[in-house]
């Protein structure tokens, strides 16, 4: 076991970046759990994902409405979008992004939340903002 770590810290410091990651973001209806970009291999290509893990604060009403907004690494004005329906009793919420290319090592990628009273989008109840940085190129 030794000697698999050993190899393997031989080879990662060409392939990843610093390991400097941004703080959790707190604010009035989130604090941040978890924030990270995650990969699957398909077909012999890297499909990354975010994923956001956040603790709710304080209870929203039945029926409000979540729409996350992932920076897009390639066209940073198409955000990737993700949205889900938050429910009174929920204590913590993980949201994930669609499949994406084109992450880059050492770069910071913003992820916005936004909680609406429902669907519709007519009332936003609040903001959230975390940093989510990749340590690694696709």
């Amino acid at each position: 076991m030794v000697f698999l770590l050993a190899g393997c810290s031989l080879l990662m410091p060409d392939k990843m970046g610093s390991m400097d990651t941004p703080e959790l973001a707190n604010s009035e209806h989130f604090t941040t759990k978890r924030a990270k970009i995650a990969f699957n291999i398909k077909a012999g290509k890297v499909e990354s994902y975010y994923e956001l893990v956040l603790g709710i604060v304080k209870p929203f009403p039945d029926g409000a409405f979540l729409e996350v907004q992932f920076e897009n690494p390639v066209d940073a004005a198409s955000p990737l979008i993700a949205a889900k329906e938050v429910k009174p009793a929920d204590l913590q919420i993980t949201v994930y992004s669609p499949p994406f290319y084109g992450r880059e090592t050492d770069q910071n990628y913003q992820v916005v939340v936004e909680i609406y009273s429902d669907r519709s989008k007519k009332i936003l109840l609040g903001k959230h903002v975390q940093l989510i940085r990749s340590f690694m190129d696709d």
